[in-house]
């Protein structure tokens, strides 16, 4: 499958080919050019760091159109706030813990395995306040110290998952969160 990475970074679109390939999980990335230049046949896409909204509603009509699972992780979960609620997301300084929870019945709990506690050990610098959850978002992970949002998703129109976790990084993702990518590549 064919995975659209939103990003001009090489540095970042390498990161994220080497952790799918570190799981073993088989899949092409194109690193995002020009809308006309995009092929049809794209399975997902990932949007990995903070984009300008005008740029990310290009991509997002695309997305909608052709039905794509689209994941936003790290800042990218930044950009996607404020396009969904209009105004800008701010973050505050991280004051959580390491421990997160996820909610019963959500994607993500699915998709990862399991639901309640769990430990993901991620140095966060920054947090969200729960306050900038936008509408028609469901709220599948919040930091287990202070309920800050960790992880939503979109209810309805398609799947879209937003994660704050750099799940990317070199850092040793939690079990069950490679089905993450397992999830955008099918």
């Amino acid at each position: 499958m064919k995975v659209l990475v939103l990003s001009n970074d090489q540095k970042i679109f390498n990161r994220i080919k080497d952790k799918f390939y570190s799981y073993s999980i088989n899949s092409k990335f194109i690193l995002a050019t020009h809308i006309e230049d995009i092929p049809n046949d794209l399975s997902g896409l990932i949007i990995p760091a903070k984009v300008p909204l005008n740029y990310l509603s290009i991509y997002l009509k695309h997305a909608k159109k052709y039905n794509l699972k689209t994941l936003f992780t790290e800042q990218g979960i930044i950009s996607m706030i404020s396009y969904f609620n209009n105004k800008e997301c701010k973050t505050r300084k991280f004051e959580g813990s390491t421990s997160s929870f996820l909610a019963l019945g959500s994607k993500l709990a699915e998709i990862i395995g399991g639901a309640g506690p769990l430990n993901t050990k991620y140095n966060l610098n920054w947090e969200i306040p729960i306050k900038f959850l936008p509408n028609n978002f469901l709220l599948s992970g919040i930091n287990a110290g202070n309920g800050s949002i960790e992880a939503l998703e979109m209810v309805g129109e398609w799947e879209i998952i937003g994660t704050a976790w750099p799940i990317f990084s070199e850092e040793k993702a939690p079990s069950g969160f490679e089905n993450i990518l397992s999830w955008i590549s099918e």
